[in-house]
């Protein structure tokens, strides 16, 4: 298999399984691939495009180490960051911090983390996530949203080590186009995912891709005319959605089976 710039990296790792020891060589971010959880669920959103810009490498050098049989020898060095101006937009009394590298130093996906918190970042405030690596699925994902953003990179010293921290500023650009992708993104909730039975709610979100099933089991516990239990029908066990739940003083049972698995919510 020829690995492309679209090649989702959880495609290429069942491809080519190697290359969970020859990307870490190739740049220490690719460490988190040896961690179960974040290998799992990242790396179905990080195409080798995405990669490469974790990596601050060319594409085309990503695509030579993917595709290269053997541990390469060489590896191309990491280039220097170029800082670029604070846009007009960015206001450091409208920036709320989300500092998420302790969730990947403790190998926790911070996906849903960071989801909930754009979901409910007051109007006009400006999300700053601040990461060990440049969050590229996450910078897609928003921007198709209408959000724009600002990366700069900064050292931090921690243990006697210096450190390259990502921060990136995100804003939702009020205008007509943007306000049609906010509508549609606003929209993602599928009622007739939701029935209601004698034995209690349940909710299908089988089939759709992240982050649409955490915003849909997430906006449904916000409902006020919710009674548990309620059943999420899933295709995989959602294990970043168990902190999500026992946030909101919930108890959950997993029940595995052929077509997928439900996870019964109650409260604790």
């Amino acid at each position: 298999m020829i690995f492309t710039l679209k090649t989702k990296i959880s495609t290429a790792l069942k491809a080519r399984p190697e290359l969970k020891e020859i990307l870490p060589a190739f740049h220490p971010a690719f460490k988190k691939l040896n961690n179960p959880i974040l290998a799992r669920t990242l790396t179905r959103l990080v195409t080798v495009s995405d990669a490469a810009r974790i990596a601050g490498v060319s594409k085309e050098a990503m695509l030579a180490v993917m595709n290269t049989p053997g541990m390469p020898t060489v590896f191309p060095p990491k280039p220097d960051t170029i800082a670029t101006p604070a846009p007009p937009w960015y206001k450091p009394e409208l920036v709320q911090i989300l500092d998420v590298r302790p969730n990947l130093e403790s190998g926790n996906d911070p996906f849903a983390v960071i989801i909930e918190a754009v979901r409910t970042l007051p109007k006009g405030k400006i999300l700053e996530l601040i990461a060990s690596f440049e969050p590229a699925p996450m910078i897609r994902l928003l921007s198709k949203q209408g959000w724009v953003n600002w990366i700069r990179w900064e050292k931090t010293e921690k243990d006697g080590e210096t450190k390259d921290d990502c921060h990136v500023a995100f804003w939702f650009v009020e205008n007509e186009k943007t306000r049609k992708k906010r509508s549609k993104s606003e929209q993602i909730f599928d009622e007739t995912r939701l029935t209601k039975k004698d034995s209690g709610w349940i909710l299908n979100v089988r089939g759709l891709a992240p982050p649409e099933p955490m915003i849909h089991v997430l906006e449904t516990l916000e409902r006020t005319d919710l009674v548990l239990p309620l059943t999420i029908k899933h295709q995989r066990v959602p294990v970043m959605l168990f902190p999500r739940l026992k946030e909101r003083g919930c108890s959950w049972e997993i029940d595995e089976h052929d077509s997928g698995v439900d996870i019964i919510i109650n409260k604790a």
